[in-house]
């Protein structure tokens, strides 16, 4: 089985159906979740650290810079969670949580709690939970305008999702038009 994604599509405005709540993007500080038990770090701890999609089908990802390209992305986001270090990155990211058309909880919890979730040996103190966009193989093969012929790159046995970050943007500064990742029972490189 081969899941598809797009790469290089236009953003698409994003239109969450749920309003903002306290300690969502519009809020100024939000509350620090101190619970290991709480729900929303149940779910991110599932998608990061578990590697597999919440209930509802988000999946994790982790580090200022993966968190800041979810948001551009046009993405459904559930949820952002900064760490107490990760707080520094709140003033970068703020442009993208704080458009009114988000209306996604922004959540806090504290460094220890965010290193159990996280699945990095140095976490940045920043997560989002995204729906990954969904595309069919029809849809990768599609010859874009200006282009001859469609370029697809397919992953199989990569377990490292810091290798497949490496290759889908070595893949896209090449002009690939679509990456397939051949699913197998490993899933922590969901892209």
């Amino acid at each position: 089985m081969l899941r598809f994604r797009a790469m290089g599509t236009p953003s698409r405005p994003v239109r969450n159906a749920r309003a903002p709540r306290a300690g969502t993007a519009s809020s100024a500080v939000p509350g620090v979740l101190t619970s290991r038990d709480n729900r929303w770090l149940k779910q991110f701890r599932m998608a990061l650290r578990g590697g597999i999609p919440t209930e509802s089908g988000f999946v994790g990802v982790e580090g200022v810079r993966l968190v800041e390209e979810a948001l551009r992305s046009g993405c459904r986001i559930e949820a952002v969670l900064f760490s107490e270090s990760g707080e520094r990155y709140r003033e970068r990211l703020a442009p993208l949580v704080a458009r009114p058309e988000m209306g996604f909880p922004v959540l806090g919890t504290t460094d220890r709690l965010f290193e159990g979730l996280a699945d990095t040996e140095h976490p940045q103190g920043v997560a989002a939970l995204v729906e990954p966009r969904v595309t069919t193989f029809d849809d990768l093969v599609r010859r874009p305008e200006g282009i001859c012929s469609p370029l697809l790159v397919v992953l199989a046995g990569v377990q490292d999702p810091g290798n497949v970050g490496t290759i889908l943007r070595t893949a896209a500064a090449f002009g690939a038009t679509g990456a397939a990742i051949a699913a197998s029972g490993d899933r922590k490189s969901v892209v």
